[in-house]
């Protein structure tokens, strides 16, 4: 990761908590993938970005865990929102749920 100290400081990791390893010593390999838009209006931008997500989610990384970064917690439950209605459109409205029901039901109550 480029900016391992921005990227820490956003969730709350003070300077000696953070470590940025290169690609080629991690257990697990890291891929990143990038992809440009070239909508000027933020919301806009935000809006046209989410499709392109899911599609490359369950295109490169179907049953493995993905991070998704956005620019606040208000457009990270939109977009949360949309990748469930996306997936529940697909017939698949459980592709995130990696936990039995039985588990969450404390939670949901």
């Amino acid at each position: 990761v480029a900016n391992a100290q921005d990227l820490g400081e956003w969730i709350g990791a003070t300077g000696h908590n953070v470590f940025n390893f290169s690609p080629n010593v991690r257990p697990v390999r890291l891929d990143t993938y990038i992809q440009g838009f070239e909508t000027n209006q933020f919301e806009s931008r935000q809006l046209s970005m989410v499709k392109p997500a899911y599609m490359s989610i369950t295109h490169r990384s179907p049953d493995k865990p993905v991070i998704v970064f956005t620019s606040s917690r208000k457009i990270a439950r939109r977009v949360t929102h949309d990748f469930l209605t996306m997936a529940a459109a697909e017939d698949k409205p459980d592709r995130f749920v990696h936990v039995k029901e039985k588990d969450m039901m404390p939670f949901l109550k």
